[in-house]
């Protein structure tokens, strides 16, 4: 195993842990308290899509799945990759911790939920999908890893835009015209300051 996949190795489950204690905080809600939870294949599509991407990087972890690049500074490359890799991952948690409460791995809204336009809520919508998404990406090209790029590229990225736009359409349910107001002011996936 070389240095690089040790490293992200390291980092991967350090993220992953962080993760899964602030998402198993998420699990002690009350379904009572749900207001909206439509129906639907995405659901549970793009979190076993999640899941597969994580098994990859595990194997990736163990050189399963990497390609070959003759090019003499990827190691630098690599290396220099887990910083954004660290930064995003750190977003990610930090997005889910300000959730708090009402952060599910379904798509849910809470009777009590207010709509968060606070931090970077009021420049994106969707946050925790675009760090998932440079996450993986990042992974994929720290670790050279062909699944997990294609897995997150053509798998992962058409999903989780889909899961947005359908968590768009309940917060336009729910909150009618601050939720349109809101979309007026706040970008998709992609940040851009309107």
């Amino acid at each position: 195993m070389n240095p690089i996949n040790i490293i992200f190795g390291i980092v991967f489950f350090v993220v992953l842990s962080a993760n899964f204690s602030k998402a198993n905080l998420a699990l002690k809600s009350k379904k009572t308290q749900i207001q909206i939870k439509p129906k639907s294949w995405l659901q549970k599509l793009p979190l076993n899509i999640a899941a597969l991407t994580i098994l990859f990087q595990i194997l990736g972890i163990f050189g399963v799945g990497q390609f070959e690049l003759n090019y003499y500074n990827i190691t630098s490359l690599q290396l220099i990759l887990i910083l954004p890799y660290i930064f995003f991952s750190w977003l990610q948690i930090t997005i889910i911790t300000e959730m708090g409460d009402f952060y599910s791995s379904d798509v849910i809204l809470y009777r009590n939920q207010n709509l968060n336009r606070e931090g970077i809520y009021r420049f994106i919508r969707h946050p925790q999908y675009l760090f998932q998404l440079l996450t993986n990406i990042l992974a994929g090209l720290i670790l050279l890893n062909v699944f997990v790029l294609i897995t997150s590229l053509f798998l992962e990225l058409p999903l989780l835009i889909m899961r947005a736009k359908l968590e768009d359409k309940i917060i336009l349910q729910k909150f009618g015209n601050e939720a349109v107001e809101y979309q007026k002011t706040s970008s998709f996936l992609i940040p851009t300051f309107k």
